[in-house]
């Protein structure tokens, strides 16, 4: 059935992926990611779709950014080894937890359609999602500082850019879970 894609087997392939890599065969787990990736390009996953439904559009959001949470297992930065780009993926990020699991009518309506960079609050998916970016980013710029023979010009100012994206990740998990000064756990208030 791999020639006929549908969200349905693209969730159970992204769990059979995610069982080979934990069991330790990563070869048929990297191998089956670009099957993963096919069907996401295949069903057009990467692209908003405003005429369906909101829950529809997040299942739709949600298995995009799935995709690009699996790459970074195998692809660790190199682009030789990715499956998709975070660049290819035209989606906003996944909505916040408890927006998805209402049943209230108000709150089904959804986010808006813009990938906001500065949501009040983010879903716990989104920071994930924004933490993986930057590794990817500082392991991809790690393995081309390895190639350089001359010192980078710019090395101070890049590093300085990722430290900006960390401190603001940082104020954005702050806001979404709290200090962790408090000494408590992380228990997010949602049904999932």
């Amino acid at each position: 059935m791999i020639e006929t894609p549908s969200i349905f087997r693209l969730q159970a392939l992204f769990l059979i992926i995610q069982y080979h890599a934990e069991v330790g065969r990563f070869e048929r787990a990297f191998m089956m990611a670009s099957i993963a990736s096919r069907h996401v390009t295949a069903l057009q996953l990467n692209h908003e779709s405003p005429h369906l439904s909101f829950v529809t559009q997040e299942i739709r959001r949600r298995a995009a950014w799935t995709m690009a949470l699996l790459d970074g297992y195998f692809s660790v930065g190199l682009p030789g080894y990715s499956t998709i780009n975070y660049e290819e993926i035209y989606q906003q990020y996944p909505c916040r937890e408890e927006e998805f699991g209402s049943r209230d009518s108000d709150t089904i309506e959804g986010p808006s359609t813009t990938r906001g960079e500065d949501k009040a609050h983010s879903s716990m998916l989104e920071l994930i999602l924004r933490i993986s970016r930057v590794r990817r980013d500082i392991m991809r710029f790690t393995r081309q500082l390895a190639l350089l023979e001359q010192p980078l010009e710019e090395f101070q100012g890049i590093v300085q850019g990722f430290q900006m994206n960390l401190a603001h990740l940082q104020e954005k998990i702050v806001s979404v879970v709290g200090s962790s000064a408090t000494g408590s756990i992380i228990r997010p208030k949602f049904r999932w």
